[in-house]
Order: structure tokens, then C-alpha cells, then sequence
């Protein structure tokens, strides 16, 4: 029974039924209030009821308690007879019935006969005949549980069972204030913050019963700082293309694979990836080259070449980086190019003048890309970046060890060749005569980006 008052909203059932009979009962007065159904006085024995009303609210108690992705996971995948998907799902063998025939007649209004017919050699113990029904719906069904988004409460949530903390790379809506203030509302254990990186705020959550602010904001750094990238570069887009090639679906696949239809739906959207066992089957059964799908064009043609060949792509690709830079640039002398210089920086030794909004004015004859520019000064740095140049950057963040970066930390402005530590990034000079720098990750030092050019401007 279902009823609303002043004093709030209840739902009651006779705790002497059978389990399935008292599940229903809860879902189906639930569906009275979700579908909310004008009236404040709901029960079984009403001679008044809304006998839609009524229909609306069986229906939605049976997909709760039996939604189409379990039901095509245990009868079509699971193989599971009729009285074992009934007793799993704990609900009566009359619901059970009626959710199936509901569920295959949406989509086959015209075979209503038909599909009670498989029903009932469903009930003594004959699958075919379902079965073909399910493989008729089966990429319905999975696209339409595709769509569900949970909501961020709920993924971040989930996401601090498995691990301590997650961040906006992972749940990019974790960047959004309001969103943000949501989970402090809804999540009281779960602590949230933001760290700036490669030009952008970046986001994390945390499990506060499981790391201290600290640790949590030292982890960030490191995660952030490193941009870790995956060895395997998976490429879903290219298995899908290559099956859709050969004219396969992805039930043919997933079968001769010996795997779900899930399984392998999952592998195409990006949901997941396969084992490496799994790839070279995939790279058999699909007659791809070794590397086809885990490795980007170039790499896997770089890697099949003798060293000598690796030699000449290396070598022809260097000229051709440089000759489409050049390119890019125009070299007519008579043009100059403006370019806004910061204040002064040693290119070794620390210069607080990063947030100095003051600026030179100088010019060159290219225009080269960049996101800022700032002055070099000393010899740290040489042969290759020399006092009184401008060093050109672009605000990358961090990328990969011993590059050319711009660094600051408190308010300190740093041009090193940077290695990534354990506990922190070491800052080495190129001239052999200076001392490395070492800087704690608890300091907070920030990549701002990668030297991409050099220049000695023209004189006036």
C-alpha cells in the first residue's frame, strides 16, 4: 500500500508474503510515486484505483526489478533456464512472464502469438526460440544501456571504492564548481580541489579517510606532472573499421573469439581493452599486421625496418620537420615580427619575475609560435641558449625528461632541462659548470611549458 499525508510518504506490505511478492509490492508502489500518479491512497483491494495507473506501476516494478541488459546477460549469455533467471532475480513466475513478453513485444508488435509461443518452450526448459528473439534486439538492448550516464555523486563515488582518489582526467564535470559543491554536499568523506597544469585547471577528489590533503595534493602533482601514457595505444576506432571491412558483426567475432557480445562491444567503444592475448587472436582472426591495432601507422612500419632503415625514416623525418617549420615562417627581410619579452630571468638562476605583467618589445624576421616569451640571461644555458636571447614557450606543462623547460615555484622562474624524481624535479644546466637544482614536490613547483624556440633579437 501506498500512501501520502502531511506527515510524509509510506509504502507497506504484509511481511508474511513470499520475498518475490513483497519486492514487487515495493517496486510497484515506488513506481505510484516516481511516475507520480495523482491521489494519496494506493492499494491492491481499492475499488477506486486508476486501473492505468495501476499497469504504469507494474510495469516499471518489473523493469526495476528486471532490467533488459540482466535479462539479456542471464537468458542469452548465461544460458539460464526460466526458473533460474526467476529464483536469481527473486520474483514471481507470473512477473517474470509478463516483463519477457512485454520487453520482446515492444519491438515485435506484429508477433505477439509468436512470442508467447517461445515463452511457453522457455517455461519447459527450450531456449532456442528466446534466444533468436534476444539475438533480434541484442545491439537494441546494449545501446540503449550505452546511453545511461550515471550521475557524478554516484561516479565518483564508485570511482574512491577502487582507489583513494580520481581526478577531472577521469571525470572531466569534476572541473565544474557546481558539481564540485555537489559532491561536498553528498559525499562527506570525499574532499575536493583544484591544481593549475599545461595551461589548465585540473581537478581531484579525494577519500579523506584514506589520505591527508598532503598526500593527496603531493599524488596529484605527480599524476599530472608525469601525464602518464599508456605503453598500448589501443585503437578501438580501428578494430571497429577493419570488422566493418570484412563485413563481420560484432556477435560473429565475439563468438569465434569465444568471449560475450559485451566483452567484445566493450573493446570497440573504448569501454575497455583487450588482453594482449586477446589483441593477436583479434590480429588472426582479422588478418591485420602485428601492431595493427595497438600501435599508430608509423610506429608499427618504423618497427618492421632493419636498423639501417630505422636510420633513414629518423633522418628524412628530421629534414622534413624542419623544411615544413620553415615553411610555415615568412623570410622576407624587409618583414619583422613583434614579439612581448618578459623581464629578465637567469636561465640557471632564479628571477622572481614571472607575474611582472611588464614587458619588452622586441622584433625578428620570422614568426615563430609560441605562447609567451622571456628573456635569457646568463650562461647556465649555453652553447645553446645564450645571455641576452629569447627563449620561446609553450605553456605544455610537463612532457618528457631532460626537454627544455620554463619552471616555476615560489614566485622563482627557472629555464632547466627537467627530470622527473621521486620526491621531486631536478633541474640540470647544460653548462657543466653549474650545480643541479633539486626542488620538493612539496614546494609545488609547476612545468609551465616546453622552450619550442630561440632568438637573438634584431637591433633597433
Amino acid at each position: 500500500m501506498f500512501e501520502q499525508d502531511d506527515n510524509g510518504t509510506s509504502i507497506s506490505y504484509e511481511k508474511d508474503n513470499p520475498k518475490d511478492k513483497q519486492n514487487f509490492t515495493l517496486c510497484h508502489e515506488l513506481g505510484h510515486f516516481l511516475l507520480k500518479h495523482e491521489g494519496i491512497y494506493f492499494t491492491e483491494t481499492a475499488d477506486t484505483q486508476e486501473l492505468s495507473d495501476e499497469r504504469e506501476a507494474n510495469v516499471l516494478s518489473a523493469v526495476i526489478l528486471m532490467p533488459d541488459i540482466v535479462l539479456l546477460s542471464k537468458i542469452y549469455y548465461s544460458c539460464a533456464s526460466f526458473e533460474q533467471v526467476q529464483e536469481s532475480l527473486s520474483v514471481s513466475k507470473q512477473a517474470s512472464y509478463f516483463r519477457l513478453l512485454d520487453l520482446i513485444r515492444a519491438y515485435f508488435h506484429d508477433e505477439e502469438e509468436q512470442i508467447k509461443d517461445a515463452l511457453e518452450l522457455y517455461q519447459e526448459g527450450q531456449n532456442p526460440e528466446i534466444h533468436q528473439y534476444f539475438d533480434r534486439i541484442i545491439e537494441y538492448i546494449i545501446t540503449e544501456y550505452d546511453h545511461f550516464q550515471p550521475s557524478l555523486v554516484n561516479k565518483v563515488r564508485r570511482a574512491l571504492r577502487e582507489k583513494d582518489m580520481v581526478t577531472s582526467q577521469e571525470i572531466p564535470s569534476l572541473l565544474n564548481e557546481g558539481d564540485r559543491d555537489l559532491i561536498k554536499q553528498n559525499l562527506s568523506n570525499v574532499k575536493v580541489w583544484l591544481i593549475y597544469n599545461k595551461g589548465k585547471t585540473i581537478a581531484y577528489a579525494w577519500n579523506s579517510t584514506k589520505l591527508s590533503d598532503q598526500q593527496a595534493r603531493k599524488k596529484s602533482r605527480i599524476k599530472i606532472i608525469t601525464n602518464v601514457r599508456k605503453s598500448m595505444m589501443y585503437q578501438p576506432g580501428k578494430l571497429k573499421e577493419r570488422r566493418k571491412a570484412l563485413k563481420l558483426t560484432q556477435k560473429d567475432i565475439a563468438e569465434k573469439l569465444g568471449i560475450s557480445y559485451q566483452a567484445y562491444s566493450a573493446w570497440e567503444r573504448g569501454v575497455k581493452e583487450p588482453s594482449t592475448e586477446k589483441v593477436s587472436q583479434l590480429e588472426k582472426l582479422l588478418t591485420v599486421p602485428k601492431g595493427y591495432f595497438t600501435e599508430i601507422e608509423i610506429v608499427r612500419l618504423y618497427n618492421t625496418l632493419s636498423l639501417s632503415g630505422k636510420e633513414k625514416v629518423v633522418t628524412y623525418a628530421r629534414d622534413l620537420v624542419q623544411e615544413e617549420s620553415q615553411s610555415k615562417f615568412v623570410s622576407i627581410s624587409e618583414k619583422r615580427f613583434e614579439y612581448h619579452v618578459y623581464e629578465r630571468l637567469s636561465a640557471g638562476i632564479s628571477a622572481s619575475i614571472y607575474d611582472d605583467r611588464n614587458y619588452d618589445t622586441v622584433y625578428f624576421t620570422e614568426e615563430l609560435a609560441h605562447d609567451f616569451a622571456l628573456w635569457v640571461s646568463g650562461d647556465s644555458m649555453e652553447p645553446k641558449y645564450h645571455n641576452g636571447s629569447v627563449a620561446l614557450i609553450r605553456e605544455t606543462g610537463f612532457d618528457y625528461d631532460s626537454a627544455v623547460y620554463a619552471v616555476v615555484c615560489n614566485s622563482q622562474t627557472y629555464i632547466k632541462r627537467v627530470y622527473l624524481e621521486a620526491e621531486g624535479l631536478r633541474l640540470v644546466s647544460i653548462n657543466p659548470k653549474y650545480k643541479d637544482i633539486f626542488i620538493s614536490y612539496d614546494e609545488d613547483p609547476r612545468v609551465v611549458g616546453i622552450i619550442v624556440g630561440n632568438f637573438m633579437p634584431l637591433e633597433d
